[in-house]
């Protein structure tokens, strides 16, 4: 009897000729951990295909990657895995390979007898026939055909008696330690793997990775880092946090490295590492931004309060507008806006209130761009008046949420700092 084995060989990138075995059933493959082959590569999606391997059918479908798989040149949807066949999932070249693995002694035809393995045989002793105890009696004791079968015409009588029965093991009791030393291989490397698993917990929660900035975001939050010279940003999971590069000017170098701006998107942890400088951020994001309370006490409104408050957010947008007070003409038009949204789109008020913010919003972006191509002219010559148009921006884009703020703040502390 044999038994069939499988495998998978990749071909590219880092895991360039790692082998992966398969079980039978259902083989996932794919970027997450979770999947029984993982290829860390942002060419291949999360959960990308899955293999299947029942009774004797052997076959690889897609689970509706972004790249697919590919044979030939064309994307398939299922495909039937023969040995030796290559097909293309990502930037990787996958090739399914089977094998005849022999389970116990065969005779061979025409009634020769099947020779045990060389390496299994006790040193010092001849080939044996795998049958050699079919040439002893009824009575358990060796027959002289037997011994000279075994030993050769030539061998003393009294050498089968020199050696004991633990020299000549039957298959089944090799076979029965063979699987008794594996099992016991793999427990100890699953052991390993859970230590493992649980140091790096611990050093996850105590100690920051030697070569990453960690810093805590919570989903909606943005802020911006500066990371140093940089080809490109590299996120380890997107659904995790979204990299974008900035800025300070798009004609101009920056006074400081250029910044990345990270959006927190769901729970988990993404590493984002700048090239060539190899500064790594690891983004730990848990828990949501809360409701803002304003918020929360205008929904308790009712229509009639809704717009009363609105056309008093609205006049005092106005007024403070006229005092070119323009950061906080902006919030009490944003405000208006929202608390007059649900009373009635189409309201005069609202509409009102959605003109003066878009305006002022533009006044705002207008005098923000003059006053940093005012600091590029002055930060070499004048220092102090480079600080004061830096300060500036801050009074027009005073949250401290706002990427702006952030990138416009770092700037100015570094300088301070001299």
């Amino acid at each position: 009897m044999a038994k069939a084995t499988a495998k998978i060989i990749v071909r590219g990138g880092e895991y360039d000729g790692k082998e992966f075995p398969l079980k039978p059933g259902e083989n996932h493959i794919g970027r997450l951990e979770e999947n029984d082959i993982v290829l860390r590569d942002r060419s291949v999606s999360r959960k990308h295909a899955v293999v299947r391997c029942q009774g004797g059918v052997n076959s690889i479908e897609d689970l509706g990657s972004y790249n697919g798989i590919e044979v030939g040149g064309k994307k398939v949807q299922r495909l039937e895995l023969e040995n030796g066949v290559t097909f293309k999932l990502g930037d990787f070249d996958l090739t399914f390979l089977t094998e005849e693995r022999p389970t116990g002694p065969q005779s061979a035809e025409g009634g020769a007898m099947a020779m045990v393995p060389r390496e299994k045989q006790p040193a010092g002793v001849p080939e044996i026939p795998a049958n050699w105890q079919e040439l002893f009696g009824k009575t358990g004791g060796p027959t002289e055909e037997a011994e000279a079968a075994v030993l050769g015409a030539k061998a003393p009588p009294t050498a089968f008696a020199e050696k004991t029965q633990d020299d000549f093991q039957s298959p089944a009791q090799d076979e029965s330690g063979t699987r008794r030393g594996l099992i016991l291989y793999i427990s100890a490397l699953v052991a390993i793997v859970v230590v493992g698993l649980l140091v790096l917990n611990q050093q996850t929660k105590r100690d920051l990775w030697p070569d990453t900035e960690d810093h805590t975001l919570l989903i909606g939050q943005e802020r911006v880092y500066p990371i140093g010279e940089y080809q490109e940003v590299v996120s380890s999971d997107d659904s995790v946090a979204v990299p974008q590069p900035m800025q300070f000017l798009k004609d101009n170098p920056n006074e400081v490295p250029q910044f990345v701006k990270v959006r927190a998107v769901s729970d988990g942890l993404a590493q984002i590492k700048a090239v060539p400088s190899g500064v790594t951020l690891r983004i730990i994001v848990k828990g949501k931004v809360s409701e803002d309370e304003q918020s929360r006490r205008y929904d308790l409104l009712s229509p009639e309060q809704r717009l009363h408050v609105g056309r008093l957010l609205l006049r005092s947008g106005i007024s403070k507008a006229h005092k070119d007070e323009l950061a906080a003409a902006l919030k009490d038009f944003t405000w208006a806006e929202r608390v007059l949204g649900p009373v009635r789109v189409d309201a005069p008020e609202y509409l009102e209130a959605k003109t003066k913010r878009t305006d002022c919003q533009e006044a705002i972006n207008t005098r923000v761009l003059a006053l940093k191509k005012e600091f590029m002219t002055v930060r070499h010559t004048d220092d102090n008046q480079a600080i004061l148009t830096l300060q500036r921006i801050l009074s027009l884009i005073p949250d401290p949420n706002d990427p702006d703020h952030q990138m416009i703040k770092t700037i100015l502390d570094n300088r301070l700092n001299r």
